[in-house]
């Protein structure tokens, strides 16, 4: 081969190497997902009560310590007013006896009206429990709050929903075949069709230790459980900052997560590593 003809082969292997090894493909991810608030806070019932006013409604925005219902308990508003009219009634006799001079009606009225105040003011406590306030600022998860009004209900039912909806948070499915591509800190870029102009830019914080239909656990006398025909899904949790509130809970969007660069060569290696474990295996 004489030596200008060679010339031209060794730029072609080169050209050649540089394409299979130097990284310049990624591997791209696709899914889909539901955007939810990274925290969620349920107001329950803090006894036998009637829903008497609704103060927040679905998708409004609440301040901590913001009044979200307003209940009447039948009970605390029967003990208030026993106890305020004990009170009253006591402290009457107190009056007389102290016009009578008899010191111990005085002592035994001024001691039961004293319980009697007591006990009212441990009833207003009650009244103040039963406006339900927002323990943290975020938005009202609960469709059609104004369906509560009326009702009737039992200590510990939860009522209404109140979403932290700084930070919204998406659980994406990733195949076990594309997990090695995928770690903390990965970049997820979502396009959320309430706002499909514009993507908005989050990360992954963490992958599922576990599969999502994992199989039950074989027991004595019977076969294992055979695998599955089809690769096994994973979570991986994304997490977007939503400081403007322009995202909005049980939004639909779509995921894409690109993996570091890798050269082809290594991205054939990779799968003909793993078939060819499979075939050995």
């Amino acid at each position: 081969m004489s030596r200008i003809s060679r010339i031209p082969l060794i730029a072609a292997g080169i050209v050649v190497l540089l394409l299979l090894f130097v990284p310049w493909s990624r591997r791209t991810i696709r899914a889909e997902a539901v955007l939810r608030p990274v925290g969620r806070v349920a107001l329950q019932a803090p006894e036998d009560a009637v829903v008497t006013q609704v103060l927040a409604h679905e998708g409004d925005r609440v301040d901590r310590g913001a009044p979200i219902l307003r209940l009447t308990s039948p009970a605390a508003d029967e003990a208030a007013e026993r106890h305020l009219a004990e009170r009253e009634l006591f402290s009457k006799r107190s009056g007389v006896g102290r016009d009578a001079a008899d010191a111990a009606l005085v002592f035994e009225s001024e001691r039961r009206a004293s319980s009697a105040e007591a006990g009212w003011k441990s009833a207003q406590v009650r009244r103040e429990f039963l406006l339900l306030r927002s323990p943290i600022a975020g938005r009202v998860l609960t469709p059609r709050t104004e369906d509560l009004l009326g009702r009737h209900v039992t200590k510990g039912t939860a009522l209404v929903e109140v979403g932290d909806c700084r930070r919204m948070v998406a659980e994406i499915g990733v195949s076990e075949r594309l997990l090695e591509y995928l770690k903390p800190g990965e970049s997820v870029t979502a396009l959320v069709r309430t706002s499909p102009m514009s993507s908005r830019k989050g990360s992954i914080v963490r992958i599922s230790p576990a599969a999502l239909g994992q199989p039950a656990t074989a027991s004595s006398g019977r076969d294992p459980v055979l695998p599955a025909t089809l690769p096994e899904r994973f979570v991986a949790t994304a997490v977007f900052d939503n400081s403007d509130g322009s995202l909005f809970p049980g939004a639909a969007a779509r995921m894409k997560i690109r993996a570091d660069r890798e050269g082809y060569a290594l991205r054939a290696w990779r799968v003909f590593w793993r078939w060819l474990r499979t075939i050995i295996w």
